[in-house]
């Protein structure tokens, strides 16, 4: 079950949740998550980190359950991957597809 007027925009039709509420939630949700990583490993170590990145997963997977269309949860589940995780590893120079296999990540969390 979500929010009444949200359901209204999913009974709208026309792609009016997508258009007018969730495309702005996913970008807003993607920066606010940007920055939360930056605050996040000056102040973690990396098993810390993904500590706190698997909490924050599995908080917005509970948010979409009782706030939002059940649709959006594969968009803000990677929305939240890609910027707690994706985009805090560095790949092996050549990365993994020019050296033809998976080579080893660094996390680029604060080191204790």
């Amino acid at each position: 079950m979500f929010f009444p007027w949200l359901q209204m925009l999913v009974d709208l039709g026309g792609g009016v949740y997508v258009d007018d509420f969730e495309s702005h939630f996913l970008r807003a949700s993607s920066e606010f998550y940007q920055k939360e990583a930056q605050a996040y490993l000056t102040s973690s170590s990396c098993p810390e980190y993904m500590v706190k990145a698997e909490k924050r997963l599995n908080e917005e997977v509970e948010r979409v359950k009782v706030y939002l269309d059940p649709a959006t949860e594969a968009k803000i589940t990677k929305a939240v991957e890609t910027e707690l995780v994706l985009n805090q590893v560095t790949w092996p120079r050549g990365g993994e597809a020019a050296s033809g296999r998976r080579g080893l990540i660094h996390c680029n969390c604060r080191r204790r």
